[in-house]
């Protein structure tokens, strides 16, 4: 499962390189869990725009939130940095 994962990172990143680390974790999870951001939002329990605002690097996800976001989609917390996937 994380090998699947770890190749999608690295796809997204050459694909969106605009995008921020924590980002690219969001848009592979959810991408992972085969859901829309109306599905994610609801696992996560905050708003559709919360979550594609992450995604598209617009809002940054605080350390707490962070916490949430792993636990509600069932990832590793240590997903979001960046040593993790090496």
């Amino acid at each position: 499962m994380n090998q699947i994962k770890k190749h999608l990172l690295l796809a997204y990143r050459e694909l969106y390189p605009e995008l921020t680390f924590d980002a690219l974790v969001i848009k592979v999870n959810r991408e992972f869990l085969k859901g829309t951001l109306q599905d994610i939002s609801n696992m996560i329990g905050v708003s559709k725009q919360s979550v594609g605002q992450w995604e598209t690097g617009v809002r940054g996800i605080s350390d707490k939130t962070r916490l949430k976001i792993a636990e509600a989609l069932k990832f590793d917390v240590n997903e979001f940095k960046p040593e993790y996937w090496d």
